[in-house]
């Protein structure tokens, strides 16, 4: 499964990304509008909505000349796609009730951000970061807690291979100064399950390391 958009994954990225544009409003919306709404081209809005039409899942209305659309919340797929959508939520809900179980408070947790190099396989992983920090050391018994509880609840809610990498938040720090692409990027857009929000201890590490230092050197 997507994690970062498990309808999509199921119900296709255009059929996704038009429920969603239209799942907060409540009146008949146009074609040209939900495409806006939506991020899809025109044409592709307009496949998608037919097909939404021609199973029930949206109700088609003539404003004059042109077609509007609303979403039929009585059909009976309509809860199924609410939970598909909601998905990823349910899945990071269930991670952090987990990890507090089993990780010391101090230690971040997060899910990693898609990266736009993986594909295949490593699409469909669920990637977890855990930052430790310097006053905690974790015994092994923790390490392998986080990393079963982790497994057990995220893979077989998604079926998806999880892998989890420790590090220490001194590597983290030396890390960022260096500019490294996964911590910057897909570690600074993650989503913490645990512990201190990972993206917060990023950008202050990153403001750390840009400021000047309190005794420059003089000439």
């Amino acid at each position: 499964m997507l994690l970062h958009d498990p309808g999509a994954d199921v119900l296709g990225a255009d059929v996704t990304h038009i429920i969603r544009a239209l799942r907060q409003r409540s009146e008949p919306t146009l074609t040209a509008v939900v495409a806006t709404a939506a991020g899809v081209s025109a044409p592709r809005t307009r496949a998608a909505l037919k097909e939404l039409v021609s199973i029930g899942v949206m109700t088609l209305t003539k404003v004059g000349r042109a077609n509007a659309y609303t979403i039929n919340r009585t059909h009976v797929a309509w809860d199924g796609i609410q939970l598909l959508l909601d998905a990823r939520l349910l899945v990071l809900r269930q991670a952090r009730r987990v990890c507090e179980q089993v990780a010391p408070a101090g230690v971040s947790i997060a899910l990693c951000a898609p990266s736009g190099a993986l594909r295949g396989a490593w699409e469909r992983s669920a990637r977890f970061i855990v930052v430790v920090p310097e006053s905690t050391e974790l015994r092994a018994d923790v390490i392998e807690g986080v990393t079963r509880v982790l497994r057990d609840t995220v893979g077989s809610m998604t079926g998806n291979t999880v892998a989890v990498t420790f590090i220490a938040e001194d590597d983290l720090r030396e890390r960022v100064r260096n500019g490294d692409k996964v911590a910057k990027e897909e570690w600074f857009r993650s989503a913490t399950v645990h512990g201190p929000d990972l993206s917060q201890i990023i950008l202050e590490m990153t403001r750390q390391t840009a400021r000047p230092t309190d005794n420059p050197v003089r000439t």
